[in-house]
């Protein structure tokens, strides 16, 4: 700006050269007026250009402020943050007191209506920030987000248009003060050239009066230094990035907050190059292909596609991405402006951009939270709804589609009450909302409870409900999660109408006990006396008339007692076999090697008085000792008497093992064996593989073994050979001992002799 005054003032010293002398008094005098004049000028273009200053930096604050309450009423509506409708209520406080103090800077009517018209703007968007607070409270942040105008075409658009006109009044009419100071300094400088002449002319008279302009124009130059400080300290302190160009694109203010975000410092850029140097190509050229349809004209995919809208007199806000010198990205709200002159000729553009990355990623974070959990509540396996105070439904996932017939949007909405709840239900559900919104006490929340529910068709079904309050903010839902119990409710009714046949079953059984008991006494009784008859009358025959009998008379009685005692043992095995059945278990800790050595005192060895029995360590066990007792009498005695035909090589070896969670014990004997393929016949009642000739028993004694190995939740096996011997595995499980209860034990007169 000096070098065109300079440049202006030559010219016009050439021009008073070639006046003449003529005019020199003339000169003198209008110097003069002249002078006097430009002092004037001088001093109230300080005073403009100083009040001007001030204006402009309380409108940049002011439209700073109007810009951080859009953005923290955004930030507030992605993350619903309170602290920041704390933040918004603050700045717009600031913007409050900000006009307050510019309005006595305005100097102008046109001017001051403008601001008026900027802060009823300003208060009517604060009014709609703080309806969608209420919205978000109420109905939640979708619904404010709804609600709140973000476009830029609603009244925060007017409202900021309206302050950046007003910026963009005040930078024209700084500017217009320092185009007229240029104009008074060149005039000055004429003014100081025709002085010379004059001076020349006139001597001292003329060297008075430039001196006296020249300290006249370095208080004026000061002033415009001045101004041009303070615009530059205005710029420097913003805390938003300010990037101003010519009508070229030319980059020509670049302030403080761009340089350390950008990474380019202002002599890098300032008239070198264009905004597009910082921006994403990409997006340049779609937003250029964008605004090509929309203003119906070609807008080439560079300069003009940031400035196209401004040149229209609109202000272009939108969000661009920034691309750092080191290369990484930042996305940026960026606002576009006019800058026009004095005569209104356009002189160039400003943006400012706000550094919105984390406000978008917070965004981003909250939509991909929702959408997680709208996945979840879609993909739940049980009905989810949620309903809002008045029992309204607001939310229905496809759980609930599929289970009560409605479509999403065919139920939210919708009562609740008439919708699915039975009409005996309605009056206890509506009554039970009232009482939790009235004391805060639900009798059905947060516990499952079961109930029925109405479907599209009006059928009524079993469900498990549960439902709990939530509290976001100010505003309370209540959510639900149904399950429909239809299959389990008829799994129940089976259930009972299983155990109605089982307990029917169960007194059957307990009939067929009784009897069985009864025949048990009759056996024990009843048939016991004919068969000491029998014993009694053929022992009195052999003693009173023996002498008098034949060999075949004597073998004849002989068989009569012999089938007398087989009879009376088979009695006494079925006996005990009948009593297994009855008798209650008493689980203890036993030794098993304490148990062997009592059943071999016990069986005996009078079938091979030769046999060999070894017994190995064998490990203790939780069962009962009694029925213990008579499962290793039945096994040795079956061993020994099998072995019998081996003599004084008969061998029996029993020996035990713990395997995880069984404990097994075997016995071997290396007598006649059976065939292994009649295996499975051995423990049933009256089983025998050997004729009774050859080996005498009732074929009672190994049922008596599996009956009792059963009834320890264990399992009984033989394998065999024919001559090369017999083993019995026997795997009972380890458990704990239950508790103690009453024992009862078995006790019979003749207890059984022989197996199979």
């Amino acid at each position: 700006m000096q070098d065109a005054v300079r440049i202006q003032r030559g010219r016009i010293s050439q021009g008073l050269w070639s006046v003449g002398f003529g005019l020199t008094l003339f000169a003198v005098a209008a110097l003069a007026v002249h002078g006097y004049r430009t002092a004037r000028r001088a001093e109230a273009a300080r005073t403009a250009a100083g009040l001007t200053a001030r204006a402009l930096q309380q409108a940049q604050q002011l439209e700073m402020l109007v810009m951080r309450m859009e953005a923290d009423q955004r930030g507030f509506l992605v993350a619903g943050l309170p602290a920041m409708e704390v933040a918004r209520e603050a700045d717009f406080a600031l913007a409050l007191r900000a006009t307050t103090q510019l309005r006595p800077l305005l100097t102008q009517s046109a001017q001051r209506a403008r601001l008026a018209r900027a802060e009823q703007l300003l208060r009517e968007r604060h009014a709609q920030m703080r309806r969608t607070s209420t919205i978000a409270a109420t109905q939640g942040l979708p619904a404010a987000r709804d609600a709140f105008t973000i476009d830029g075409t609603g009244t925060s658009h007017r409202a900021a248009q309206a302050v950046a006109d007003l910026r963009g009044q005040q930078q024209a009419r700084l500017l217009a003060i320092d185009v007229d100071s240029a104009a008074d300094e060149a005039r000055f400088n004429q003014a100081l050239t025709l002085g010379a002449i004059a001076l020349a002319l006139l001597l001292l008279h003329g060297a008075g009066t430039l001196w006296l302009q020249r300290r006249r124009s370095r208080g004026l130059r000061a002033a415009l230094a001045h101004s041009d400080a303070m615009q530059h300290a205005v710029l420097d302190s913003a805390g938003t990035m300010v990037i101003a160009t010519d009508t070229t694109g030319m980059i020509t203010v670049f302030n403080r907050t761009a340089s350390q975000t950008l990474g380019y410092s202002p002599g890098e850029v300032i008239g070198r190059h264009q905004p597009g140097l910082f921006h994403d190509p990409v997006e340049v050229q779609a937003r250029a292909a964008q605004l090509s349809t929309e203003l119906g004209r070609i807008v080439e995919p560079g300069f003009e596609a940031f400035v196209a809208l401004a040149r229209d007199g609109r202000t272009d806000t939108r969000h661009w991405t920034y691309v750092r010198r080191d290369g990484s990205s930042l996305r940026v709200q960026l606002a576009v402006s006019a800058v026009h002159g004095a005569d209104g000729e356009l002189v160039g553009f400003v943006g400012i951009a706000n550094d919105i990355t984390e406000q978008e990623r917070a965004h981003d974070l909250l939509r991909q939270n929702e959408q997680h959990l709208r996945t979840i509540i879609d993909t739940a396996s049980d009905a989810f709804i949620a309903i809002d105070t008045a029992g309204v439904i607001q939310d229905w996932n496809a759980q609930a589609e599929r289970i009560l017939g409605w479509s999403r949007e065919e139920a939210v909405g919708q009562s609740l009450a008439e919708l699915v709840v039975p009409a005996q239900f309605r009056q206890a559900h509506i009554r039970g909302l009232e009482r939790y919104l009235r004391d805060g006490h639900g009798p059905v929340l947060n516990r499952r409870i079961e109930i029925t529910a109405l479907d599209r068709s009006g059928r009524e079904f079993p469900i498990e409900l549960t439902v709990w309050p939530l509290r976001t903010h100010a505003r309370l839902s209540f959510n639900a999660f149904i399950h429909d119990i239809t299959g389990r409710k008829a799994a129940q009714e089976a259930i009972r109408a299983l155990n109605s046949e089982l307990t029917e079953q169960a007194e059957q059984l307990s009939q067929t006990n009784r009897e069985l008991e009864s025949f048990s006494y009759s056996v024990s009784h009843d048939l016991r006396a004919p068969l000491r008859h029998m014993s009694g009358y053929a022992q009195i025959l052999r003693e009173e008339a023996g002498h008098q009998l034949d060999a075949s008379a004597q073998r004849y009685i002989d068989e009569i007692a012999a089938s007398a005692r087989r009879m009376g043992a088979l009695i006494d095995d079925l006996l005990a076999f009948s009593r297994l059945s009855r008798q209650a278990l008493t689980l203890v800790a036993v030794d098993m090697n304490t148990v062997v050595r009592d059943a071999i005192a016990d069986a005996g060895v009078a079938p091979n008085p030769l046999a060999t029995i070894e017994v190995a360590p064998l490990p203790p066990v939780q069962a009962d000792p009694v029925l213990l007792r008579q499962v290793w009498i039945n096994l040795i005695s079956n061993a020994v008497k099998y072995s019998a035909p081996q003599g004084a090589r008969a061998l029996v070896r029993i020996d035990g093992e713990v395997d995880g969670t069984h404990v097994r014990y075997r016995i071997r004997d290396n007598g006649v064996g059976f065939d292994p393929r009649y295996a499975d016949k051995l423990f049933g009642v009256f089983q025998r593989l050997h004729a009774q000739d050859e080996f005498e028993g009732t074929g009672v004694g190994l049922a008596i073994v599996q009956r009792i190995v059963a009834r320890h939740r264990g399992q009984v096996a033989a394998s065999a050979q024919p001559g090369q011997g017999a083993q019995f595995t026997i795997e009972l499980p380890t458990h704990e001992p239950q508790a103690q209860g009453r024992h009862v034990q078995v006790h019979s007169d003749h207890p059984p002799r022989e197996a199979a």
